[in-house]
Parts: structure tokens; sequence; C-alpha cells
């Protein structure tokens, strides 16, 4: 792919399931505590102020809704984040939610080719 003059919002680690609005957009869904998201924010930004909107939410219900589907030993199964917070013999139950790494933007003057396939 390739950016010409665009503008990334990089959330490096963000625990677990959450909408992210810019300026009222929804521009990002997260549904994984262990990658890094990007997203091109260029069209959503505006001169001025920004507002940044993270809204987290806690991942019983979307156990409870894989586990409905799917039958798994533990519910937890269905949710891509650190087994020990749902409490394993040497851990409480400390089931987290929120950012955890850096957010920042991404400015790119150049191209970025951030993907390349050659078959032969």
């Amino acid at each position: 792919m390739l950016q010409f003059g665009s503008i990334m919002m990089v959330f490096e680690g963000i625990d677990t399931y959450s909408t992210i609005k810019l300026n009222t957009h929804e521009i990002l869904k997260t549904k994984n505590a262990f990658v890094e998201y990007g997203i091109s924010v260029k069209t959503h930004l505006k001169i001025g102020q920004n507002l940044l909107e993270v809204e987290i939410k806690p991942t019983k219900t979307f156990d409870d809704i894989g586990q409905s589907r799917d039958r798994m030993p533990f519910a937890y199964a269905h949710t891509r984040k650190a087994g020990y917070q749902y409490s394993w013999d040497w851990a409480p139950f400390m089931n987290t939610l929120g950012i955890w790494k850096d957010v920042y933007l991404e400015f790119f003057d150049q191209v970025k080719i951030d993907y390349v396939w050659i078959q032969l």
C-alpha cells in the first residue's frame, strides 16, 4: 500500500475491545490486546481542536457471546488478551482494560511502502 502525505494514528497497545472516534467519526474498532493498530486519519483531522473519543468495553460481554456460539472450556478463550487476567492458580481475577501503551500520530511526507509481495 502506498501512502502519500498521510497521517496515521497509532495505538501501540489497547486492551481489548474498543470503539475509537475522531471528531465524531468512527475510525477504528479494536478486539485484540496483542497487536498495534494504525489508522489513517488525514481526512478526519481539522485545523484547531480535535476530539478523540475512546470507548473501551469490558470483555465479559464478548466472552459470553463467543461462548454461546462456540463452547470452549473457558469463556475467555474467545478474547485475545492475557489469560492469567481471568484468574489462574497463581493469580487473582484482575481483568484489565484500557490504553496501556503509547498513542501518537505519524506523519509521512514521502511515499511509504507498507507491503511488498514478489511472485516468481
